[in-house]
């Protein structure tokens, strides 16, 4: 994967970004703990995540959440659904609990059992779940960003 330069050191916020924040809250609240939360938070598990590494899919989920939750985590942001999209699909699956009555007392039989009682991998050491700013320099990101023999010279970065 090659990014341009400014785009790595800007650090913007977009509502693509949003989306993907989105996608690994709802695996953290049908999982009931963090994402990648038994593995360092350092520039090699960042390197992972843009290389396309993801929490595994939770058989608590249900299919069709567990197909938004891949969207929202789409490596290229312009495939990632809306916030609106997001919305439907999750209206919609709450409507058919809501009117499946079988679905609807497996829910509430869920919801009684559930309470958070899944087990979190244990958190190593060097993991953070509060915000933290990581010192990265242009070098350290484009290590694992743009290949060393990348000849930048005849690119057009606009």
């Amino acid at each position: 994967m090659r990014l341009k330069h400014s785009s790595m050191l800007d650090l913007k916020y977009t509502k693509a970004s949003d989306i993907y924040s989105v996608g690994m809250l709802m695996w953290e609240i049908f999982g009931g703990f963090p994402p990648f939360n038994d593995i360092p938070h350092d520039l090699s598990t960042i390197s992972n995540i843009i290389s396309g590494l993801r929490p595994p899919m939770l058989s608590e989920i249900p299919n069709e959440i567990q197909s938004l939750i891949k969207r929202c985590w789409n490596g290229d942001p312009s495939k990632r659904p809306t916030i609106e999209e997001i919305l439907d699909v999750i209206k919609y699956q709450y409507r058919q609990i809501l009117e499946n009555e079988e679905l609807s007392i497996a829910y509430d039989n869920e919801k009684k059992t559930y309470s958070g009682s899944r087990k979190a991998n244990k958190p190593t050491n060097q993991t953070y779940h509060t915000s933290r700013i990581l010192s990265l320099s242009e070098k350290d990101i484009n290590k694992f960003v743009i290949p060393e023999d990348f000849d930048d010279e005849n690119v057009d970065w606009e």
